[in-house]
């Protein structure tokens, strides 16, 4: 059945939990350290601020509602998989990959964002429901502010890790 509700400026696949979503798919199949070492600091950090704070447009019970809580809930698990069974381990480098990584996601959905009119990552206005990007000033300088909260979840996401080593259980 077809909602016809399908629209380039909303149904993409660019906001950085959907990107994520794919790519720890792609991580958990192949056992890529790379995708691990991005992907670990921006599915969690990216995950916990949705599920806290979601943009939602329907309600429980809906399909969509649900799904997003559960999409969001498998993308703080998956990097926790790959820590459990194949013991990766992050790094205070891969704080900074995935930092510089993110800006470049970020670079690259501005860049359709402007092309398409849309609004992916909230890299064009505030989302329409209340989020800690109201507490983190006006259009653009939020987007600002966002790097540093980045960044600061990023490094609280490797405390756990910092001075163990890489790989296994040492």
């Amino acid at each position: 059945m077809s909602t016809e509700q399908w629209y380039a400026t909303s149904s993409l696949a660019l906001e950085l939990c959907s990107i994520a979503s794919i790519v720890c798919a792609i991580m958990l199949l192949t056992k890529s350290k790379f995708l691990f070492d991005v992907f670990y600091f921006i599915a969690i950090g990216g995950a916990i601020q949705a599920i806290l704070t979601p943009e939602l447009l329907f309600g429980f019970p809906q399909y969509r509602y649900m799904q997003f809580f559960l999409d969001h809930t498998l993308l703080i698990l998956a990097p926790i998989i790959m820590i459990g069974l194949y013991r990766f381990r992050p790094t205070f480098s891969a704080v900074i990959k995935s930092f510089v990584s993110l800006n470049v996601i970020a670079a690259i959905v501005y860049l359709v964002n402007r092309l398409i009119g849309a609004n992916y990552m909230f890299l064009m206005h505030k989302p329409t429901t209340p989020s800690i990007i109201d507490y983190l000033g006006s259009y653009p300088y939020y987007i600002l502010s966002l790097e540093v909260v980045a960044f600061i979840i990023f490094v609280i996401l490797y405390i756990p890790f910092a001075g163990k080593p890489k790989y296994g259980l040492k």
